[in-house]
């Protein structure tokens, strides 16, 4: 037997105000295909009939292309025809798709991401969005500590190595005040040691890290992390120490 209580509608809805509004609309429907809605006492001054013809008779495949709703965006409100009509996509998404992607990237989506502290056992909070080919985070303290962090790290396994002379890296922090230095660096380690540092005031275009392979015959550890220098004042440098990872290459 199915119980339909409370709990069990989807987003907690109330039964009773379902069914109210699903007989309410279908009565509404029907109205409007009589020209006539008693809720105003007055004849509807325009002319569905019409409207309904034209939305009818639209052919099979502007229908199926949902044509007729992508004019109506274009001519009205044309920013509502970047989003897909019931598709979750969004405009990230879209923009990921119109970037060249090259064969020989490095894929992220077995990175991990982990956050700590170079003084103690803390694990400060971060956010983070890992792609395929790209990954963004940042800790969310608007006042990190001095050695808080938060690192992606990910392992090259020697048999991707073989003709290949450098690994590049593309990251970018997007601060860049030199007003403000000494809070936040960004740095990349190989196998646990600093092969990259910079302080995130210092520079927010994206910089190409290479990496020479000198041992191609075992895997390589490398991690890329954001911690802090100081303890910093909470003014959002958590969020201010962004990092992007916009491609891993080999060649």
């Amino acid at each position: 037997m199915n119980v339909l209580d409370y709990d069990s509608i989807p987003m907690g809805y109330d039964p009773f105000d379902l069914f109210y509004w699903e007989y309410r609309m279908g009565i509404w429907h029907s109205l409007i295909l009589l020209e006539s809605d008693p809720a105003f006492e007055t004849f509807i001054l325009f002319n569905n009939r019409y409207f309904l013809k034209q939305i009818l008779s639209y052919p099979d495949y502007c229908r199926k292309n949902n044509q007729f709703f992508l004019r109506l965006c274009a001519d009205n409100w044309p920013i509502l025809n970047y989003w897909f009509i019931n598709d979750e996509t969004t405009l990230p998404d879209i923009a990921d798709q119109e970037i060249y992607v090259s064969k020989d990237s490095f894929e992220l989506d077995k990175a991990t991401l982990e956050s700590g502290s170079e003084k103690g056992s803390r694990k400060p909070d971060f956010h983070s969005v890992l792609k395929k080919h790209s990954a963004m985070f940042h800790l969310t303290d608007s006042g990190p500590r001095k050695g808080d962090y938060v690192s992606l790290s990910f392992t090259v396994i020697s048999q991707r190595l073989k003709n290949r002379k450098y690994i590049v890296l593309n990251v970018r922090t997007p601060l860049g005040n030199a007003s403000y230095p000494g809070r936040l660096a960004a740095k990349v380690l190989v196998n646990g040691a600093v092969h990259h540092s910079a302080d995130i005031a210092e520079w927010n275009e994206s910089q190409q890290i290479v990496l020479s392979l000198v041992d191609k015959s075992r895997d390589i550890e490398i991690q890329v992390l954001i911690v802090s220098l100081k303890d910093c004042e909470p003014w959002s440098w958590g969020k201010a120490g962004t990092v992007i990872i916009e491609r891993i290459s080999f060649i």
